[in-house]
């Protein structure tokens, strides 16, 4: 069932990512934002960067995986193409507490909020931007990571 999503993110975050992020807690939150940029570079990502003393933020203005799904119309609520990507048809914790959340784009939530500090390392949030419309269309709402300076424990935010 639905459930499962969560379960196989949750291996697949264990197995692959847990051990890249501790390696970079190691050296600090410095390395983990060149690592991110770096990753969404690589990836096609639209995106540009604000920091102050606190955070530095990602706004992802093109997500290449999650908001190509949207905007090619390949999730399972969209009949804009033979591709029926799985979307949560209930909300979770792990779906940014949202229904209609492509099953490609909660490992976000998890790999970036949920796991982390589950791991003892709280220096993400990360916040959903739909980007497209239900037709394709770009719309001004960009996915958000904000990784922080220090863990959240400590910035008490």
């Amino acid at each position: 069932g639905e459930e499962a999503v969560e379960e196989a993110w949750r291996y697949v975050g264990e197995q692959i990512w847990k051990p890249i992020l501790m390696q970079l807690k190691e050296v600090g939150t410095e390395a983990l934002v060149e690592a991110y940029a770096s990753f969404l570079r690589a990836h096609g990502h639209d995106f540009y960067v604000e920091e102050d003393e606190e955070k530095t933020v990602f706004v992802m203005k093109y997500c290449a995986s999650g908001g190509r799904l949207i905007k090619e119309g390949k999730n399972d609520d969209s009949n804009r193409s033979p591709v029926n990507i799985g979307t949560t048809k209930k909300a979770y914790p792990w779906s940014f507490n949202m229904k209609g959340l492509s099953y490609y784009c909660v490992h976000t939530p998890l790999w970036m909020d949920i796991l982390p500090r589950e791991w003892g390392w709280d220096v993400f949030k990360s916040e959903f931007g739909r980007q497209f419309d239900a037709d394709g269309n770009s719309v001004d709402e960009p996915c958000k990571a904000f990784i922080y300076k220090k863990p959240r424990e400590k910035n008490k935010t």
